[in-house]
């Protein structure tokens, strides 16, 4: 960053707007606060660094595409296996094809709405040249197509980045895009583990090697190691239910039931690790 550029940053470094422009271009600083020596006030370490790890990103179902109109075709198309035997397992090899089915599709339906947007706002600005030299129908129709065109993709990215952020007390109101894209890329910053140090003494940074050591460290906490094979003492536990009660409890619930938590479910948070939401199960 130049010199004139970081000055007038650090000249206007309390106002959100400069921060969030800073935060954009070096989305991986750290900041860290050094020790006082004699004085009230303590010095500030910044580090910036623009570069982020590259991340394999999980399937993530997205809302607005139910309100394509083949939305549910290439679902029922893909509701099919080649096998039959444990309905979870089957279950779980239903999914697996249609989520690959709807990456597939995604990017033939919608492709990258980012960059349509930022395309159709070039086309926009030739469109309304022409319509300038020349007025007339034809130049003014073309030009009202693609506007049209644009309020969809901006449609489409406000949806995006509405489910992105999971703000359930949003409502329905004016374009929050920019709103919406802070909030996330801020929650992202809050949960972001730059590094941790080991019971060994040893400091981790990747993500991959953080990721590793949680699991391991977790994998031993709830790790068991003495086993019980006496349950005598569960005898002395005085019964508090029926035979009948405890029939109703270990039964299988009914169509009817499981419908009813289905449809109760949050639509726009993800039910599980397969990151199908609950508008999906719903519609589908």
């Amino acid at each position: 960053m130049g010199g004139l550029k970081m000055s007038a940053f650090l000249k206007d470094l309390t106002g959100s707007w400069s921060i969030r422009i800073f935060l954009e271009e070096f989305p991986s600083s750290e900041v860290h606060h050094l020790i006082r020596q004699g004085s009230d006030h303590a010095p500030l370490h910044l580090i910036c660094k623009s570069a982020e790890e590259i991340m394999v990103k999980p399937f993530r179902f997205l809302n607005f595409w139910r309100k394509h109109k083949n939305f549910k075709k290439i679902v029922a198309e893909n509701w099919t296996v080649e096998f039959a035997g444990n309905p979870f397992i089957e279950f779980h090899a239903k999914m697996k094809k249609v989520k690959k089915a709807l990456t597939g599709w995604s990017k033939e339906a919608f492709g990258n709405i980012f960059q349509q947007i930022a395309t159709m706002e070039d086309v926009i600005k030739v469109k309304e040249d022409q319509l300038e030299i020349q007025p007339s129908a034809s130049n003014r129709a073309d030009l009202n197509k693609v506007e049209a065109e644009l309020k969809k993709y901006l449609r489409l990215e406000e949806e995006f980045w509405r489910q992105k952020a999971g703000m359930k007390w949003f409502t329905e109101g004016d374009m929050n895009t920019k709103f919406f894209h802070s909030y996330v890329k801020g929650r992202r910053k809050r949960l972001h583990i730059a590094k941790i140090v080991t019971e060994q003494g040893i400091t981790l940074t990747s993500n991959d090697q953080i990721g590793q050591a949680a699991l391991e460290f977790f994998g031993e906490q709830f790790r068991e190691n003495d086993y019980v094979d006496d349950y005598a003492m569960l005898d002395h536990i005085p019964r508090c239910i029926t035979e009948e009660e405890n029939d109703a409890m270990c039964s299988l619930p009914t169509n009817e039931e499981v419908k009813k938590v289905v449809f109760e479910l949050e639509g726009s948070s993800a039910c599980g690790p397969d990151g199908f939401t609950g508008h999906f199960y719903q519609d589908c």
